[in-house]
């Protein structure tokens, strides 16, 4: 929906003039090519391209780069205190994170520097795994189990 919006913002702006559209978690710079395709681009890096094709023949192909990393962090973190534990510190180079809980007990899970049954983002059931989507949260992440371990991937 917001790459729409940004088209139709776009479409008022001249060939090879660049136009920022600000989002809750970033800025996407839109340009408009000598050719007509537009490309999007965020965090300096190529996000999408839009080429019109043939006018009127054509619909409008979207292709999105996808972003790739080329190091990961794999966390073991073990939980049998039965209190708040800190899964991952605050990070702005966070690209993403998965969670994994290899107990056998649920996990309380908090997008804070602290977890508890009653104050939580999102309960895990045993051996359930969850992966980060956007917006990529990059600060503290802790968890409130009982017993057992969790994994992390952080890229």
């Amino acid at each position: 929906m917001k790459f729409l919006l940004a088209l139709l913002l776009i479409s008022k702006v001249s060939f090879a003039q660049t136009t920022t559209i600000k989002d809750a978690t970033q800025d996407f710079q839109m340009k408009v090519n000598s050719d007509g395709s537009i490309n999007v681009n965020a965090g300096g890096s190529t996000i999408g391209t839009v080429n019109q094709g043939n006018a009127g023949t054509q619909p409008w192909p979207v292709t999105s780069t996808p972003q790739t990393v080329s190091s990961t962090t794999i966390t073991s973190v073990n939980t049998s205190t039965g209190s708040s534990v800190t899964l991952v510190n605050s990070n702005s180079n966070r690209l993403g994170l998965i969670i994994f809980d290899e107990s056998a007990s649920n996990c309380f899970v908090a997008f804070a520097s602290t977890s508890s049954p009653s104050s939580y983002t999102m309960k895990m059931f045993p051996f359930q795994t969850y992966t980060m989507e956007s917006p990529i949260y990059q600060g503290a992440v802790s968890a409130y189990c009982n017993n057992g371990t969790i994994l992390i991937t952080e890229y």
